[in-house]
């Protein structure tokens, strides 16, 4: 049995030993780690493109700043009439047994192999916390929901429970499992050449595309995964703490 182009093998295939690859990679620009450094990128989100040029939104040339903060545009979200709130499912009292033995059985199924990471020939427990660091990072810089971030670490784990990876391929599973629970979470996900930016063009959009479509494959499309978070928010419900102590834990 072979590597696939993604630096991958089927760990139910026999034993295979990868080639060795560079925990740090020079990227298309030279010089650039694998794990992109995103202080670089802070305005990536911002006005600024990355020629310093103005992208304004088609439409909107003619408002200006306060036009768009006013109490009576319809962009404003902060005026939302409480009855329009989302309600979390785990908020739901008539439901709550259910749900909580509906997370229990999908915890089962959805949980990764216990020790997967001593089948794993190239990567380490330590690159992995590597990666799990530049995930927060990355979902620090595009402000998005913890779930998503729980969702992704679970993706990457039941994922090298199946597949060895090459180290120099690490970064581009965790960025098309950050990719997928993006879009299974989040209300407006990056773009995937957000994902490639963020990167520093270490991988492109096509790779990263088709590392979404193996991961998908791998999961068997079992995205609903159960994380910390959801039981967090039952025991907070039956059992309320300090507002602090609970964004500590969250």
């Amino acid at each position: 049995a072979e590597m696939s182009q993604y630096g991958l093998r089927d760990e139910n295939q026999e034993n295979v030993q990868p080639r060795k690859a560079p925990l740090q990679q020079a990227g298309p620009q030279g010089g650039r780690t694998v794990l992109g450094v995103l202080q670089e990128n802070r305005g990536l989100r911002g006005a600024q493109g990355r020629g310093g040029k103005q992208h304004p939104v088609p439409g909107m040339e003619g408002l200006d700043h306060e036009s768009l903060q006013s109490n009576n545009s319809p962009m404003d979200m902060s005026i939302v009439d409480e009855e329009e709130k989302v309600v979390s499912s785990n908020a739901v009292q008539d439901y709550a047994e259910e749900i909580h033995t509906y997370l229990r059985e999908m915890e089962i199924k959805c949980k990764p192999k216990a020790g997967y990471m001593q089948k794993q020939p190239d990567i380490t427990n330590n690159m992995r916390a590597i990666l799990v660091d530049w995930l927060v990072e990355v979902g620090e810089e595009y402000k998005l929901q913890n779930e998503t971030l729980y969702l992704a670490v679970n993706y990457i784990d039941r994922f090298l429970s199946s597949m060895s990876v090459l180290r120099g391929k690490l970064q581009l599973v965790g960025t098309a499992a950050m990719l997928l629970a993006s879009k299974f979470e989040e209300i407006y996900p990056p773009e995937v050449a957000e994902f490639v930016y963020i990167t520093d063009d270490t991988y492109n959009k096509k790779q990263v595309l088709k590392m979404e479509h193996l991961v998908l494959k791998v999961l068997s499309f079992d995205l609903a995964a159960p994380t910390i978070l959801q039981y967090l928010n039952q025991y907070f419900r039956l059992h309320p703490v300090a507002s602090k102590m609970e964004s500590l834990c969250m």
